[in-house]
């Protein structure tokens, strides 16, 4: 703004202060609202809509803070939902200790995958603890440590577990072959066993409790020697998506091991 601009904006406030100051109270009230709707209108309705803008970013904001913790909120409830649900065992454990373990890593190769979990030797974890999701078996403790423990699920070649069909009775022994295929083997021809039916931990084994769930039938095939024939399982526990895991705390019976040691 240069020299003349400014002797002119003062020229024209000294103009527009004595056009307001001479005269009645009324009459000055009259010139003031004829100002205020004439020459300072435009300020005026800009001042406002100054206003109003901030006033309408101010509620904006408070909106997204609000929108924001309501979101967090939910987050967290659905997390503690999760966790709810992911600590609700869907079988009877009868008086069982155990203790729940989050699912940290794997160990291996994809056909000899194992399992690792964030609980060891300090939690109480010792080898051939049975492990189970809320559904069913998911394999035994391999190696403890003292942190975090290897675990050899029911998928894994080297598993092995004594199992029965809940339906009929009918024993046999849970195995799996190099692709992860689970199976119940060792049935002879004329074994009570169909598809769909429900296949439970054995009181034969020396490490898992009895009647806990395993998986469910899905295809009967028969043996190279047509002697015997197995039944392809389905486990209940889908080791894949799995997040965590109890370890169940158990002594196992020291005197039947003395005589018998199957290992499964």
């Amino acid at each position: 703004m240069n020299n003349v601009q400014k002797r002119y904006l003062l020229f024209t406030y000294l103009f527009i202060g004595l056009f307001l100051f001479f005269g009645s109270y009324q009459d000055r009230v009259v010139r003031a609202t004829f100002l205020g709707r004439t020459v300072f209108l435009p300020l005026t309705y800009s001042v406002r809509e100054y206003h109003t803008l901030n006033q309408l970013r101010n509620e904006n904001h408070n909106q997204q803070m609000m929108i924001g913790g309501l979101l967090l909120k939910n987050i967290n409830q659905e997390t503690m939902l999760n966790t709810i649900r992911q600590s609700m065992i869907e079988f009877t454990t009868y008086d069982s200790t155990y203790i729940l373990a989050d699912i940290v890593g794997f160990s291996g190769d994809f056909l000899g995958r194992t399992i690792v979990i964030n609980k060891g030797l300090l939690h109480g974890v010792q080898m051939d603890n049975p492990v189970f999701s809320t559904r069913g078996i998911v394999g035994k403790v391999m190696v403890p440590y003292q942190n975090f423990s290897i675990v050899l699920p029911i998928n894994h070649s080297n598993f092995m577990l004594a199992v029965l069909n809940r339906n009929t009775g009918v024993q046999g022994i849970l195995v799996s072959d190099l692709y992860s295929n689970v199976a119940m083997t060792f049935l002879r021809f004329g074994s009570n066993i169909a598809v769909g039916d429900t296949i439970v931990t054995s009181n034969l084994s020396q490490i898992f409790p009895a009647n806990y769930p395993v998986g469910r039938v899905i295809r009967l095939e028969e043996s190279s020697d047509a002697i015997y024939f197995r039944a392809v399982i389905e486990p209940f526990s889908d080791i894949s998506n799995l997040q965590n895991v109890f370890i169940l705390l158990r002594d196992r019976d020291e005197i039947s091991e003395v005589d018998i040691e199957t290992g499964y």
